[in-house]
């Protein structure tokens, strides 16, 4: 028998690192807002890791994941919080609601976050104030490419919303202001950037020359997964790129706080790419845990 998408969804959050330790607890949340969701039909706070909370509503797939099992991307937001410290610098670029930059600032980051998507960025604003977080993150209702100018971005994908092709067939796009990375980190060199912006990474790239060469710049999380395909660039091209800079792909083990190199990015999920690694480790090992209801990382 071939089990159906929710029940593939379940076994995902049971077998989720996180998911695992609490079978019983993460089933209880997972029912709880399914049941509940459907009631109310309205938004809900609920609890993300250590003492940060979620605005969550139906059809925000990624924040449910994190309010069931703590850190929806384990071993991506792991690193986040065991990497950053107090007055680094993290930019995140296509931050939808924002779990990630919450993330790190609770850790004592200074951020810059990123999302064009109108909707998605006033998720991101409710998020930030609900955990009076307005002094550490400056959320942006903008767009990053290779130049200053206009895009447009669809705008009915949630967490899937990209820049629309020239010509393609969107249903709800809308313009949205688009800045280079170096324009908008020149007086703030980063510790840390994540770029999620599906498939648009190398026009990204290519407006971070200055930046990516910062000293500051410990660790990149970029998601290369095919999608730019669809405006015409090449992963494995962006790969090279990055290894050109000093920068080489690793996986992260958030038990172990320990990274492992790997020989090339990786095409189904974000792909992690540190430089000095010998500060990065000292880094992972020292960090406080991150605390889950009981379970501490």
């Amino acid at each position: 028998m071939r089990l159906g998408a929710p029940w593939h969804m379940l076994l995902h959050y049971l077998n989720h690192p996180m998911g695992r330790l609490d079978r019983a607890g993460t089933m209880a949340r997972i029912l709880r807002w399914q049941l509940g969701s459907r009631m109310l039909k309205a938004p809900a706070i609920m609890p993300y890791v250590d003492d940060l909370r979620l605005v969550v509503e139906t059809g925000m797939h990624g924040a449910t994941g994190n309010a069931y099992v703590g850190l929806m991307e384990f071993n991506d937001m792991a690193f986040v919080a065991h990497l950053l410290r107090e007055d680094d610098v993290f930019l995140d670029i296509g931050a939808n609601v924002g779990t990630y930059s919450l993330l790190a600032a609770s850790r004592g980051a200074r951020v810059i976050a990123m999302e064009p998507v109108p909707g998605s960025y006033e998720a991101l604003l409710d998020n930030v104030n609900l955990n009076r977080l307005q002094a550490r993150i400056d959320a942006r209702n903008l767009g990053v490419g290779g130049k200053r100018g206009k895009l447009e971005f669809s705008t009915s994908g949630g967490p899937t919303n990209h820049v629309v092709p020239a010509g393609a067939p969107v249903e709800g796009t809308i313009a949205a202001a688009v800045d280079t990375l170096d324009r908008i980190a020149e007086y703030t060199p980063p510790t840390m950037i994540k770029i999620d912006v599906e498939g648009f990474e190398a026009a990204v790239i290519e407006g971070a020359t200055a930046t990516l060469s910062q000293a500051s710049l410990l660790a990149l999380l970029i998601e290369l997964n095919g999608l730019g395909a669809r405006y015409g660039y090449n992963d494995s091209e962006i790969h090279l790129n990055l290894v050109s800079r000093g920068f080489h792909p690793v996986s992260y083990d958030p038990f172990q706080r320990r990274t492992t190199r790997l020989d090339h990015h990786n095409p189904k999920v974000n792909t992690l790419y540190l430089r000095r690694s010998s500060e990065v480790d000292i880094r992972l090992k020292e960090a406080h845990p991150i605390l889950w209801r009981n379970v501490s990382i």
